[in-house]
C-alpha cells in the first residue's frame, strides 16, 4: 500500500513538473509573438512610408512631365514665329 501511494506522489510530481515546463514554454512562446508583432508594427510603418514617398514621387514625375509638355509648345510656337521672319 505504501508503495501505491508513493507511485501516486511520484507520478504527481511529474506532473506538476511538466505543467510548469509548459508554463515556461508558454511565457517563452508569448514573448516571441509579441516580439513578431512589433517588428510587423515597424514593417507595416515602413510600408506606409514608402508609400507615402512613392506617391510623391510619382506627382513630382507628372509635374515634371506637364512642364516638359508645356515647354514643347512653347518651343513649337517660338519656330514658327522665328521661320515667319526667315527670308
Amino acid at each position: 500500500m505504501n508503495q501505491a501511494y508513493l507511485n501516486v506522489s511520484k507520478s504527481l510530481q511529474n506532473i506538476v513538473e511538466n505543467l510548469d515546463k509548459m508554463v515556461g514554454s508558454s511565457h517563452d512562446i508569448q514573448h516571441s509573438i509579441e516580439e513578431v508583432a512589433s517588428l510587423s508594427e515597424e514593417s507595416a510603418a515602413g510600408i506606409e512610408e514608402s508609400a507615402a514617398s512613392s506617391e510623391e514621387s510619382v506627382q513630382s514625375i507628372e509635374k515634371v512631365s506637364d512642364a516638359a509638355i508645356e515647354l514643347k509648345q512653347l518651343a513649337e510656337t517660338l519656330d514658327q514665329r522665328v521661320n515667319h521672319f526667315t527670308l
